[in-house]
């Protein structure tokens, strides 16, 4: 009888655990999809655009904004997970800077 207890008990808490993470993930989408939608109510008041003009904006603005996204997501990230490296010379800090600054150059030109 408490072997059954212990044993339906560890199932309670191994299911709860491996739940956890899809709730974080339904939770973080939620919170995502409610800052969207308020960016865009914040954009489109603030822009006082008709609704003929938010037709022609938002698909060039989501475009915009997605490859942004990428560019911070994938190069960015990148030379931030580089320049954690404890072992890092002038050298190369000096490469990643330069990397750095033609990034955000490259974000300026989008």
């Amino acid at each position: 009888m408490k072997l059954t207890k212990i044993t339906i008990l560890f199932l309670f808490i191994t299911m709860t655990i491996f739940a956890q993470p899809e709730k974080f993930r339904e939770k973080l989408k939620a919170k995502k999809e409610q800052i969207q939608a308020m960016k865009v109510a914040f954009i489109t008041t603030e822009l006082n655009l008709t609704s003929k003009e938010a037709e022609s904006f938002w698909p060039i603005y989501n475009t915009f904004d997605d490859k942004q996204f990428e560019i911070r997501k994938t190069k960015l990230k990148g030379f931030l997970d580089k320049s954690a490296n404890d072992d890092l010379s002038e050298k190369d800090a000096n490469n990643i800077l330069a990397q750095i600054d033609t990034t955000e150059d490259e974000l300026y030109q989008l």
